[in-house]
């Protein structure tokens, strides 16, 4: 595989990530005001579908269950933010072995 070739991959998973972090900060979104601020059916039709990129048929299909139980879409962005944290924790603690390692090394 090509260094361009690398790069792409990594730019498209980059962008999916960000797709998904943006669905999940929004079904937070949704459920909070679909259950405290009165936000309609169409409101929340174009926050998915407009702002967040996603298919009407999985916009409608998250409507519904947002409607028939509350917390269920904020939990995966807490569940995201979980995730994310110990991920930067373990990739903090893995330079600092790297780290302890090359130091060790460079001097014996």
């Amino acid at each position: 595989m090509s260094r361009k070739d690398s790069w792409t991959i990594a730019w498209e998973l980059r962008l999916t990530f960000y797709k998904q972090l943006l669905r999940s900060i929004a079904n937070s979104i949704l459920d909070i005001r679909l259950q405290t601020m009165n936000m309609t059916d169409q409101q929340a039709l174009d926050l998915m579908i407009n702002d967040t990129f996603q298919e009407k048929e999985e916009a409608t299909a998250k409507l519904q269950r947002a409607q028939l139980t509350s917390c269920q879409l904020p939990t995966y962005f807490v569940g995201f933010a979980r995730l994310a944290g110990h991920n930067a924790k373990n990739t903090r603690s893995a330079r600092a072995r790297r780290s302890c390692y090359l130091n060790f090394t460079t001097r014996h």
